[in-house]
């Protein structure tokens, strides 16, 4: 394959994934203006977010069988369609669950786009550009979530709120027209079956889990129910994948310790990532008082280091390896972590940016080297369904410490209190991602 046509691949699923996880954290500066509108309260609302998160964490481990099934022209048609049928469902939508719903259809397709993206990048250009091409990926996968929440903060401001869902639609109707005209096939279609007991096992596992988590403090016994038959589902989805021949998932690839390890490492520093995006625009519009707009422009500048940074790690990291790089994200973020806990009413603007572009400079610096790193022991075949876990895995976490990071800045009456104890929170995670980092890198020196 010549480098113009894998430019051409890559430009135009690049942009196509960029839209669909810009729209992931879209509502995020959105939710005050949402609330009053739709009339819903707080912890509802938040599922426009959490719930696109998730659905997306359900249809990622679609992609490996997909690619093998049909064609990639094939996929990327149906992917586009899907999606704009979820964004002209939300933005027609006459009350919230009309919206949540055609948040999640996007949100299904946004799923497999993103993984099909990235396996697409691995295959088609070789071994000894992996780190700079994944560097390229995770640049659309971490910068295209941190630039939602400013986006969403200009629009609420000029625009009527339904524009939030309707601007999205121009924009990937057109990539598909260029597609339609330029993507080529690259791939070839193999006999590959759907599992619907895994996918369907998987899901309702999932889901049954993270809305356990989300009401737990009102519904204490519901809650605890829910956890419990989504592990116990998921366990059973595990098992079923020792024991097929073609897994849906195949799961025996987390015995890889780098693979295992990185996963750990980027879930965790994903989750950061969109805490961070969750907590703290709610933080300065309703203790500071500020517009949407501007917190949207005060998460900025850390949108575009966050954006500079990923390519950059990955062209270092072909050159040198992660352990440097992992050094200097880490600083970052613990850098970050006492001015983000100490966040008043009277906190300077000036120290918002710097804080919140330091803490988005550790996570692309740890995140987009990692996701090279866990593959770096897999064979060509494997690495299909590690792409596939790596970004399942990576969205399930975001989802996650949504509902987590929510329950407990809603334990105290002030949402001042609240907010600290979600600070303190991602302190603790912080932690645990250097001693993993250290952990992990010691026994790399021993072997």
């Amino acid at each position: 394959m010549t480098n113009k046509k894998r430019n051409t691949i890559g430009a135009i699923l690049l942009l196509a994934t960029f839209a669909a996880l810009l729209n992931q954290t879209l509502m995020i500066t959105a939710l005050p203006k949402l609330i009053s509108v739709l009339n819903v309260n707080f912890a509802t609302a938040q599922w426009l977010t959490t719930g696109y998160i998730l659905m997306v964490g359900i249809s990622t481990p679609l992609s490996a069988t997909l690619y093998e099934k049909y064609s990639t022209r094939q996929i990327f048609i149906g992917i586009m369609v899907v999606f704009l049928v979820g964004s002209l469902v939300a933005s027609s939508g006459a009350n919230f669950w009309a919206i949540l719903l055609g948040r999640l259809i996007q949100a299904a397709a946004g799923g497999v786009l993103t993984t099909f993206t990235m396996i697409s990048m691995i295959t088609i250009n070789p071994i000894e550009r992996r780190g700079t091409v994944m560097g390229l990926s995770m640049l659309v996968i971490s910068a295209a979530p941190a630039i939602g929440p400013t986006l969403s903060g200009v629009m609420i401001t000029f625009l009527p709120w339904r524009a939030l869902f309707i601007f999205i639609i121009p924009i990937m109707l057109t990539i598909l027209i260029i597609g339609l005209f330029i993507l080529p096939n690259y791939s070839e279609k193999q006999a590959a079956k759907i599992d619907f007991k895994s996918f369907f096992s998987s899901s309702i596992g999932l889901t049954a889990i993270l809305i356990g988590i989300s009401i737990i403090r009102e519904q204490v016994l519901i809650a605890l129910g829910l956890i419990v038959i989504g592990t116990l589902i998921m366990v059973y989805f595990g098992r079923r994948q020792l024991t097929l021949k073609e897994p849906f998932l195949n799961i025996r690839i987390f015995k890889v310790r780098s693979f295992s390890t990185m996963i750990s490492l980027i879930m965790l520093v994903f989750g950061i990532l969109l805490g961070t995006e969750l907590v703290m625009p709610m933080f300065l519009e309703n203790n500071q008082h500020l517009s949407g707009m501007t917190a949207g422009l005060i998460m900025l500048p850390g949108a575009a280091i966050n954006a500079i940074i990923s390519p950059i790690v990955g062209n270092l990291y072909d050159q040198y390896g992660y352990k440097k790089i992992f050094v200097f994200g880490f600083s970052m973020l613990m850098i970050s972590v006492l001015p983000m806990l100490l966040l008043t009413a009277e906190f300077p603007i000036w120290l918002s940016v710097v804080t919140y572009a330091i803490r988005l400079a550790g996570v692309g610096a740890v995140m987009a080297p990692a996701t090279t790193e866990a593959l770096k022991d897999l064979s060509p075949v494997e690495i299909n369904h590690a792409t596939t876990l790596t970004n399942t895995l990576r969205q399930i976490s975001g989802s996650l410490f949504n509902t987590i990071i929510i329950v407990i800045a809603s334990i105290p009456a002030s949402f001042v209190i609240g907010y600290r104890f979600s600070m303190i929170f991602i302190m603790v995670i912080s932690m645990l991602i250097g001693l993993i980092g250290l952990v992990y890198f010691r026994k790399e020196r021993k072997n």
